[in-house]
C-alpha cells in the first residue's frame, strides 16, 4: 500500500509531537508545520493526502488556511479535518460550508481516534 502523506498544521509543538507520535505508531508518515503561512505553501508545494488543521494560530487562522486552500484548484480537493479547541458554532459552520470532512474538538478525543478518523477519510480499513 502506498503512503499516505498527512500534513498537520498547529502551533503548539505538544500536540505536534503528540500527533505525530500517533500517527508514526499507525504507520503514517506525517509532516508539520507550526503557523498557517507555511501551512498554505506546503500545501500547495507537497499536496498531501489529508491536512489536519489547528484554528485558532497568531498568524493566519485555520479559517483563513481553509479559504486559500480552496480557492486555489490545485489544492481544492484536498481534505481537511480540522482539530481545534475552539468550541464555536459559527466557526464550525464556516469551515463546513468550505468543506472540511470533520470538525473535532482535541478535548473530546484522544490521538487513536483521530488516526481511525484520518483512516476514514482516507478510506484504509
Amino acid at each position: 500500500m502506498e503512503s499516505k502523506k498527512i500534513l498537520i498544521i498547529e502551533d503548539d509543538p505538544d500536540q505536534i509531537l503528540l500527533y505525530r507520535e500517533a500517527f508514526r505508531l499507525a504507520d503514517f508518515p506525517v509532516d508539520a508545520v507550526d503557523n498557517g503561512r507555511e501551512g498554505v505553501e506546503k500545501i500547495k508545494k507537497d499536496k498531501p493526502d489529508i491536512v489536519i488543521l489547528d484554528i485558532l494560530m497568531d498568524d493566519l487562522s485555520g479559517v483563513n488556511v481553509l479559504q486559500l486552500v480552496r480557492e486555489n484548484s490545485e489544492t481544492k480537493n484536498i481534505p481537511v479535518l480540522v482539530l481545534t479547541n475552539l468550541v464555536r458554532e459559527d466557526i464550525e459552520r464556516q469551515v463546513r460550508k468550505l468543506g472540511v470532512e470533520d470538525y473535532i474538538i482535541k478535548t473530546s478525543v484522544i490521538p487513536v481516534e483521530v488516526v481511525e478518523r484520518v483512516k476514514k477519510i482516507l478510506g484504509i480499513r
